[in-house]
């Protein structure tokens, strides 16, 4: 029978986590170990057997129980060679039952790593599907902000043309009247350009308002897509937390049931 806390290189009385570094430490050692493929398959099958056993409190203490009756059963067979041939059967009969259980302990092994591993596969699934989900939010916020900045600049550009068509116009009309009228008319014309000067000043005022509106409104679309960012990764780190707890409580109900 292996004795599994000479695998790991340690005492009896040491817990999990003694148990998970030491088994962590066994493989970053037969890592750097010069073994061949087999070899070092056969190791990694040891050690993680058992850290699996150990690791458990269940089975550590049914493991326990069988080295303790392996330990009885060699020490009476060399205290009593009288009864070496019954001792011998009653140690074949515990290897057989010890390989028995053996053989559960490790069908349901087997089973939790495959239900653990069903339980990663849907989370990984999850996952990718929430991300897709503000991958795309995040391309229409995108897309959104980039249409309205497209008409914000069309509009500026149409006012400016329209500005500087007024201003055209305005000024050709100042020539003619100025043509006409030379004398006293004047002063009616600087009031004139200079109510058109005003005028001009309002609209460029107007437009530099829109304009700031424009930026403000921008600003608002860039928070409202970070505060959805955010949002989704709040919602993210809220269902790992759920699903790991899920998962936290199946493996103790496992452990609950598996326990004698």
């Amino acid at each position: 029978m292996d004795n599994y806390y000479q695998v790991l290189g340690i005492p009896r009385s040491a817990s999990a986590s003694i148990v998970k570094i030491a088994y962590e430490g066994e493989l970053k050692a037969l890592a750097k170990a010069e073994l061949s493929e087999a070899e070092r398959r056969a190791e990694e099958r040891a050690l993680e057997q058992a850290y699996l056993t150990l690791s458990n409190p269940a089975k550590k203490e049914w493991y326990d129980r069988q080295i303790d009756a392996h330990a009885e059963v060699e020490e009476a067979a060399v205290a009593s060679s009288h009864y070496k041939g019954w001792f011998a059967a009653a140690a074949l009969a515990l290897v057989l039952i010890s390989g028995i259980g053996y053989y559960f302990v490790e069908r349901a092994n087997a089973r939790e790593k495959l239900r653990l591993e069903e339980q990663r596969i849907v989370l990984e699934r999850e996952k990718a599907q929430a991300q897709a989900e503000a991958e795309r939010v995040r391309l229409q916020l995108t897309e959104d902000a980039q249409r309205f900045r497209q008409e914000s600049e069309t509009r500026a550009a149409a006012l400016r043309e329209r500005a500087y068509s007024d201003r055209s116009e305005q000024m050709a009309r100042d020539r003619a009247v100025q043509g006409q009228v030379f004398g006293g008319a004047i002063n009616a014309a600087e009031q004139r350009q200079q109510q058109a000067n005003e005028d001009r000043d309002r609209r460029l005022a107007e437009q530099q308002r829109r304009q700031a509106q424009a930026d403000v409104d921008r600003q608002k679309a860039w928070v409202r897509q970070r505060e959805l960012e955010d949002e989704r990764i709040r919602a993210d780190r809220a269902y790992r937390a759920q699903r790991e707890a899920e998962i936290a409580r199946a493996k103790e109900a496992a452990e609950r049931r598996r326990s004698p």
